[in-house]
């Protein structure tokens, strides 16, 4: 299965790219609130750029098969799918020595 993967560089743009990883992974902000423990508003509250805990925003991650890669500001990764194993989900980011600078949201070909 291919992931699509998200650069956030501010709370407005997590708040998308959270988003936009719930609703492929098909779960409505009610169900991100009962495995997050939190509530549908702080889900929506979240999903657009607005103060959450981290807590809260780790949990959504992990329950839909995602983490979280701090990279310098600018650095280039080149992601990659995990092999191939019963329950895998989160992406790889690997140094990259390209020249192709890593764009702000990347659809897999798969979504097109």
């Amino acid at each position: 299965m291919t992931h699509d993967w998200y650069r956030a560089r501010s709370q407005e743009s997590l708040g998308h790219a959270l988003a936009e990883i719930r609703k492929s992974a098909k779960v409505s902000q009610s169900e991100a609130a009962e495995l997050t423990q939190s509530s549908r508003a702080t889900i929506s509250r979240m999903e657009r750029g607005l103060p959450a805990s981290s807590q809260t925003v780790m949990d959504l991650l992990e329950h839909v098969g995602y983490e979280v890669l701090l990279v310098p500001r600018g650095a280039r990764v080149q992601v990659e799918e995990p092999p191939t194993r019963a329950g895998a989900g989160s992406l790889i980011a690997l140094p990259n020595t390209s020249p192709r600078s890593l764009p702000v949201r990347s659809q897999s070909s798969d979504n097109r």
